[in-house]
């Protein structure tokens, strides 16, 4: 059994999860309306581009998370690709936050393919990397917690530099933002990259076994496997469609101006405030319980916001539903597919986690993708010839769809109950 990490290296191990997630936020929220609307690509080119590049990106993800078992440097099996990957998501930072005054469909299109790219050399390495680290269930569930506390520092960050940066006159909130984010996540992944590498060991090479040639697509044959994988694909799905456009929902079509960036602040403090009681239940009730129960919350929250007049209260039971829901996403998720990767490894002697994790973060990748370009080219359709209202384009695709995406995950995430079995 590993042994936990002190709480120094746990930090030092999470906090390379801040930088990743205050970047991570401009691509999912801001970068639509900003390139879409006021650089003038167009919302219906953006999300063509997402799903493209998307999908050309997610054939890059099992072999970085096969590469990655494989590896075996001196350094260890994560670390040498986040040295590789952590310089190119810089440069694909500044591509995206500061590009030029009519940067074109082409530009676009080769700085969000750089981003992807780099993001997944970096994010699949480092998930393994926790995962390996924590060496059984609770401890993975542990690292899982420390690693995803990260991310909602970094996206209480996200949220909550643009509002202390003074906005220059006449810029939007989208552009301000991706500046302002851009900037902050340059500095503190140089850092976090130095802590991380510096003081986090990796499992010794004697704690590893050496994977086996057989590829893990024939992992999901296993019933429970498929269902797991493509439940959270289809969670992405819906939270990716929400994410289009909620900026547009909430600014625009409730006319809360300057209500976004308070919301997504709130949002991911009553995150961060319920990660330790989403493992404290999911340590008594069982991660697929608690999962259910997020996703049940965030539903019954869509639903609420899209009836309720549009008024700064309609916001907050919004960001209470979606807070709590992205707590047991993030911390819950990982851990319960590297439990998968655990079985296997019990059954077959192959470790794998690498290309576990890279399952997860395919499916994760591809579901918010296609929610997000999904999203934003059904909102481009409806916007010419749908009026406000209770079914406004903006409620169409930033409540009604995810919460139909949503009862199908739930389908499918009920069918991973089944005994596991690997061939």
């Amino acid at each position: 059994m590993t042994r936990p990490l002190s709480l120094a290296r746990t930090l030092a191990f999470s906090s390379l999860s801040v930088p990743l997630s205050i970047l991570s936020l401009p691509i999912v929220i801001y970068v639509g309306p900003y390139y879409g609307e006021e650089l003038g690509i167009g919302l219906g080119a953006v999300g063509t581009v997402f799903l493209v590049v998307r999908i050309l990106d997610a054939m890059l993800d099992i072999f970085v998370g096969r590469w990655s078992d494989r590896t075996r440097w001196r350094m260890g099996r994560r670390k040498p690709w986040i040295l590789v990957g952590a310089p190119l998501l810089l440069a694909a930072s500044i591509m995206v936050s500061f590009p030029p005054v009519r940067p074109g469909v082409i530009y676009f299109a080769v700085a969000v393919s750089l981003y992807y790219i780099a993001w997944t050399v970096v994010q699949i390495p480092h998930l393994s990397w926790g995962q390996d680290l924590g060496g059984d269930e609770a401890g993975r569930r542990r690292m899982s917690a420390w690693r995803e506390s990260g991310t909602v520092v970094g996206a209480l960050m996200a949220g909550l530099l643009p509002l202390i940066v003074p906005q220059a006159p006449g810029t939007s909130t989208a552009a301000h933002a991706i500046w302002v984010l851009g900037i902050a996540a340059t500095v503190l992944l140089a850092l976090t990259l130095i802590a991380a590498l510096l003081f986090v060991p990796e499992r010794a090479a004697g704690e590893a076994e050496v994977t086996n040639a057989e590829p893990l697509w024939g992992a999901l044959r296993s019933m429970p496997v498929l269902a797991a994988i493509s439940s959270i694909l289809l969670m992405n799905f819906a939270a990716g469609s929400y994410n289009a456009v909620v900026l547009i929902l909430i600014e625009e079509e409730y006319g809360l101006k300057g209500a976004f960036l308070p919301f997504v602040l709130l949002q991911y403090v009553i995150c961060l405030a319920t990660v330790p009681l989403t493992i404290r239940v999911a340590r008594r009730a069982g991660t697929y319980t608690v999962l259910v129960g997020g996703v049940i919350v965030f539903v019954v929250g869509l639903l609420a916001f899209a009836a309720m007049p549009p008024a700064q209260p309609a916001t907050y039971v919004l960001a209470l539903a979606a807070g709590i829901y992205v707590s047991t996403l993030l911390v819950l998720t990982p851990a319960y597919v590297a439990e998968f990767a655990a079985a296997d490894l019990a059954a077959s002697g192959r470790d794998r986690m690498g290309e576990f994790m890279a399952l997860y973060n395919l499916s994760s990748k591809l579901g918010a993708a296609f929610g997000s370009g999904a999203g934003l080219i059904v909102y481009d359709v409806l916007k010419p010839h749908v009026a406000g209202g209770l079914m406004s384009p903006g409620r169409v695709v930033g409540c009604y769809l995810p919460v139909a995406i949503f009862a199908l995950s739930l389908a499918a995430l009920a069918r991973s109950r089944k005994p596991i079995t690997f061939a």
